[in-house]
C-alpha cells in the first residue's frame, strides 16, 4: 500500500487523497481501513464484494484477488501517459520510457539477425564470387597478353615498312637487263644504285643516239606480272658524241624504281615470317 501510494503522490504532485475504500472480507479489512484512516488522515470504508457477485457471505474470503484484478481493469482503461513505477516508487514510468528500456534488446537482435543474413548471403554468393574473381584474373592475364602482342605488332610494323621502303636490287637488275637492247648496240660501263632515293644509274656507251631513248620507252612500258602500275621510271642524260669510238654516244640512264603494287621479294619474307 506505500508503495502504491509513493507512486500514486510521484505521479501526481498535485494530487491528494481524500477517501479510502478497503474491500475484501479476509478478516484484516478493519485493521487496515483503521490503519490507513490514522497514516493518512482520511476517511476509510468497508466494502465486502460477496453481495455484489451474489455470493454467500462466508464467500467473502474467495474474494482476495479482486483488488488485483480492479488494479488490472483500471491499468488498461487508463491512459498510458501514468502508469505507475512500483519498483521505484518516486519515479513515474510511461509506455515510451519502458520501450526505450527494451530498444537495446531490440537492437541487439537485429544487429545479430543483419548478421546472420549476412553470413548467409556471403556463403550463398561464395561460388559466383569465386568464379567472377578467376574470371577478372583471365581477364587482366589476356590484357597483358594484348599488350605484348601490339608491341609486337607495332615492332613488325616498323620492321614490314622498313622492308617495304628497300628495294632488292637483284630483282631490279634482273628486270632492267632483260629489256636492254644486245651488246652490239649498247654496253654497261658501270651502274650506282641509291637506295634512299630509290634510283638505278647506268653509264652506257651505244652505237646509235636513239637507242638510249628507246631504252627509255621500255622501261616504262614494263609491267611485272600482277602489277597495275609502271615499274620504273626513267630519263636519259645529256650525250656525249665521239665519232673516233666504237659507241660514240656516251650517256647516263638514271631508272627510279615505283610501287607498282606487287611485294617486294622482302616484303613477302616478312609476310611468310608473320
Amino acid at each position: 500500500m506505500t508503495r502504491s501510494l509513493e507512486a500514486y503522490r510521484a505521479g501526481d504532485a498535485g494530487g491528494k487523497i481524500d477517501h479510502v475504500v478497503v474491500g475484501g472480507d479476509v478478516g484484516v479489512e478493519e485493521a487496515l481501513a483503521e490503519a490507513l484512516q490514522k497514516r493518512l488522515g482520511v476517511t476509510t470504508e468497508l466494502y465486502n464484494p460477496a453481495s455484489t457477485f451474489g455470493w454467500e457471505p462466508d464467500e467473502g474470503a474467495g474474494a482476495s484477488a479482486f483488488a488485483a484484478s480492479l488494479g488490472l481493469v483500471l491499468s488498461h482503461a487508463a491512459q498510458d501517459e501514468a502508469h505507475f513505477d512500483f519498483l521505484h516508487p518516486k519515479k513515474t514510468e510511461s509506455i515510451a520510457r519502458k520501450r526505450l528500456k527494451k530498444a537495446p534488446m531490440v537492437a541487439a537482435v537485429v544487429v545479430v539477425f543483419l548478421a546472420a543474413g549476412g553470413i548467409g548471403f556471403a556463403q550463398y554468393t561464395k561460388p559466383g564470387r569465386e568464379r567472377l574473381a578467376k574470371l577478372e584474373h583471365r581477364i587482366r592475364v589476356l590484357q597483358r597478353k594484348e599488350k605484348d602482342f601490339n608491341k609486337f605488332l607495332k615492332l613488325y610494323e616498323q620492321v614490314a615498312s622498313f622492308e617495304r621502303s628497300q628495294v632488292v636490287w637483284v630483282d631490279v637488275l634482273y628486270d632492267v637487263f632483260s629489256l636492254l637492247p644486245p651488246n652490239t648496240e649498247m654496253l654497261v660501263t658501270h651502274l650506282e644504285t641509291n637506295q634512299r632515293d630509290r634510283r638505278l644509274t647506268l653509264k652506257t656507251r651505244s652505237k646509235h643516239r636513239q637507242t638510249p631513248t628507246d631504252l627509255v620507252l621500255k622501261l616504262e612500258a614494263f609491267r611485272r606480272e600482277g602489277a597495275t602500275k609502271p615499274r620504273f621510271r626513267a630519263r636519259v642524260g645529256p650525250q656525249v658524241e665521239n665519232d673516233k669510238e666504237k659507241y660514240p654516244f656516251a650517256q647516263d640512264i638514271r631508272i627510279w624504281v615505283l610501287n607498282d603494287g606487287v611485294a617486294e621479294a622482302g616484303e613477302r619474307a616478312v609476310g611468310k615470317s608473320g
